[in-house]
């Protein structure tokens, strides 16, 4: 298989219930020094979209987003270069840390819209 498909879960840990965006506003890679890189692609991946959520999230609720990453044995001439995690963005200008290294030889990763588990 050509691509990786990575779920990130989402908790609401609010006592109220919590309306998520669409989408992400920005995954980016973050080098190891906490240098914040180029922007991955927002909207849609390989792997297409989870099931939409019903409405807010509930508290104690989950969503999911997928991350899709190429396989780097797919691109064996290409540079090496991984992001020593992602930070993803939010429509209030707060992020979420994800602390997973990806190797982007293959092109930068996707990331899906918001939906449920």
């Amino acid at each position: 298989m050509g691509n990786l498909k990575l779920v990130v879960e989402l908790r609401n840990t609010s006592d109220s219930a919590c309306v998520m965006p669409l989408v992400p506003t920005s995954l980016s890679g973050v080098d190891p020094t906490g240098v914040v890189l180029l922007s991955a692609f927002i909207g849609d991946t390989y792997f297409g979209n989870p099931s939409p959520l019903d409405g807010a999230l509930a508290p104690d609720s989950q969503a999911v987003v997928w991350i899709g990453i190429g396989q780097p044995a797919n691109c064996p001439d290409a540079p090496r270069q991984t992001w020593s995690a992602l930070q993803m963005g939010l429509p209030d200008g707060s992020t979420i840390g994800l602390a997973v290294a990806v190797d982007t030889s293959c092109g930068a990763p996707s990331v899906s819209r918001f939906g449920s588990p």
